[in-house]
Order: C-alpha cells, then sequence, then structure tokens
C-alpha cells in the first residue's frame, strides 16, 4: 500500500483536499492533493515591500506588504525611530542659487540695454558731425548736448 500527498502552494486560507488518483489491486495506491498557504515557501524580506511613513516625533511607521506568493504575514505594521532631518536645506540653497542667478541675469540686462543706448547715441553724436578734422575748439561739449548729456557750460549758465 502506498500513500501520496502532494503539497501544492494556494492562496487560500482554507486548505483543499483533493482526491487524485486511487488504484486497487495488489500495487494499492492513493494520491492525494492538498492546496493551502502552508504549502508555500516561507516569506523572507525580498518578499515584502516596504513603506516608511513620515517621522512625527521622532517616531515614523513601516508598513511592510508581501508581494509574492508565500507562508508570512500578509501586512504588517510597525514603528521605528528617526531623526528629522533638514531636508529643505539642499532646496533652500537651490532657491538661493535661482534668486541669484536671476538677479545677475537683470543686471546684465540692464547693463547691456544702457551700453546699447549709450553706443547708439554715440553713433548719432559721430554722424551728425562732418567728416575732417575741423570741429571748433570753443565747442567744448563736442556735441554731448545734441544727445542729452549736459556739458560744464550748462552747469555755469545756471549759476
Amino acid at each position: 500500500r502506498v500513500t501520496e500527498i502532494q503539497f501544492t502552494c494556494a492562496d487560500s486560507d482554507l486548505p483543499n483536499l483533493e482526491f487524485v488518483r486511487f488504484s486497487s489491486g495488489d500495487n494499492c495506491s492513493v494520491v492525494l492533493r492538498h492546496s493551502s498557504l502552508g504549502a508555500c515557501p516561507v516569506c523572507t524580506w525580498r518578499d515584502y515591500e516596504t513603506a516608511y511613513g513620515e517621522c512625527i516625533n521622532n517616531v515614523q511607521s513601516v508598513t511592510q506588504t508581501r508581494t509574492t506568493l508565500c507562508h508570512g504575514a500578509i501586512v504588517s505594521h510597525t514603528t521605528q525611530s528617526c531623526v528629522i532631518t533638514t531636508s529643505g536645506a539642499p532646496v533652500g540653497l537651490i532657491i538661493a542659487f535661482v534668486l541669484i542667478f536671476v538677479a545677475v541675469t537683470i543686471v546684465a540686462a540692464v547693463f547691456i540695454t544702457k551700453h546699447r543706448r549709450m553706443s547708439a547715441q554715440y553713433s548719432r553724436l559721430v554722424e551728425s558731425r562732418p567728416l575732417g578734422n575741423n570741429m571748433d575748439h570753443d565747442d567744448e561739449d563736442h556735441g554731448a548736448h545734441e544727445i542729452g548729456i549736459p556739458s560744464d557750460h550748462d552747469e555755469d549758465d545756471q549759476l
């Protein structure tokens, strides 16, 4: 007589015993199949996904959820101690660098705009002068008045 019991891993809390085969005669044998979670391999740390909660008052919740078919707890809730870190510091540094970059960009844009305006005024001044070397030496402001730059004579006139 031979009795064979086959254990198969199944995701069921209730065991299921199934009759598979029976043979009679001189070689009498019975084959049974037992399907249950108890037939599954024992869970290891690789069979769980861990989720960490927020650190509040130096205590953090840890939830482990089973992700494979194995023999062990489906969900495990525990707590552990934790340290609140200043994770905002890198974000603060990034914001500071961005603000500095924006400020430098604005200063550069103002400088370039002013430089272009002065360059355009100078070009207009140069273009308004006749060619050659016949500049009137009595005119000390050299056309500065034409482009809106006050001359030293303007200050004397105001006194």
